[in-house]
């Protein structure tokens, strides 16, 4: 498989740019979502199911925004 993306990294924000039918909307929050408790983790040091359990919390919290947006 042939994916091509471009990371750039400058002072503070770090830029992925990637074709956008790679992933759904919810697919690319969940990554993200996975992402900053991954960082609290490490700052914080939880457990990792400490992490996993806030993940699934953030997890319920962003599909129900998304529901709510979409008006289901």
């Amino acid at each position: 498989m042939n994916v091509s993306y471009e990371i750039a990294v400058e002072e503070d924000p770090i830029l992925v740019r990637m074709p956008a039918n790679l992933f759904s909307r919810e697919e690319i929050m969940q990554f993200l979502d996975y992402l900053e408790v991954e960082a609290i983790r490490r700052r914080s040091q939880l457990t990792r199911a400490d992490a996993e359990q806030l993940a699934d919390e953030i997890d319920r919290a962003g599909w129900s925004q998304v529901q709510e947006r979409s008006g289901r």
